[in-house]
């Protein structure tokens, strides 16, 4: 469980609960790396084989841990700025920044050894929630209930290789399951849950009056 903790102050922290809820073990890191603080804003995490990556957003950085252990592996801190959320996919990794009023990209970094690729700007359009399906990565370019665009990106090139336009604004959440991308949007008066292929083409519509 990520603990985002107070903006400005480094107590982000991590809990622990296991499977049958029998316990709950609080600030994991900082007890498995030498009282270390974490950083400011836990924002999310992220998992992949053994690894998690713990993505700080007022802190700029993504650290990477065992997930088993908690031990810090590394650290990625080249063209952060207010990172916000992680995914992995063809031995990469991507990340999500958004700063208010301020710069939104997709930053690129090789998973084997952390080292920076490039940027996939998006303007002025959000840069949010991002997930994987079918090998491919999918950002969400909506925040705070503005927006209805998602980006699919080919990870064979690192390019933009087509943009989804939901129907119904606006997008407030973004998840991928078993090979499927599900959007949440909403009106004034509806809700709609979009299921969106791994061709990034909606094959269905749950429309929530």
């Amino acid at each position: 469980i990520a603990n985002e903790g107070n903006i400005t102050t480094p107590n982000a922290e991590i809990s622990f609960i296991p499977n049958d809820l029998s316990q709950v073990q609080n600030n994991v890191y900082s007890a498995n790396n030498n009282n270390a603080k974490l950083g400011d804003v836990l924002q999310s995490i992220g998992f992949s084989g053994s690894n998690a990556y713990l993505v700080l957003n007022n802190t700029n950085k993504v650290v990477i841990t065992n997930r088993y252990t908690m031990k810090k592996q590394g650290e990625i801190t080249q063209e952060l700025v207010n990172p916000r959320y992680i995914a992995l996919a063809n031995n990469y990794i991507y990340i999500t920044n958004d700063t208010y009023m301020g710069a939104k990209y997709l930053s690129i970094y090789k998973a084997d050894d952390l080292s920076y690729v490039k940027k996939i700007d998006f303007g002025s359009e959000p840069a949010e929630r991002v997930v994987e399906a079918g090998g491919k990565i999918f950002v969400q370019n909506a925040s705070f209930g503005s927006g209805k665009n998602i980006r699919v990106i080919n990870t064979t090139d690192n390019t933009v290789a087509s943009k989804i336009t939901v129907p119904n604004v606006n997008i407030q959440k973004t998840i991928s399951y078993n090979g499927a991308v599900y959007t949440i949007t909403s009106t004034n008066t509806d809700s709609y849950i979009y299921q969106i292929s791994s061709t990034g083409n909606i094959t269905q519509t749950i429309t929530l009056t």
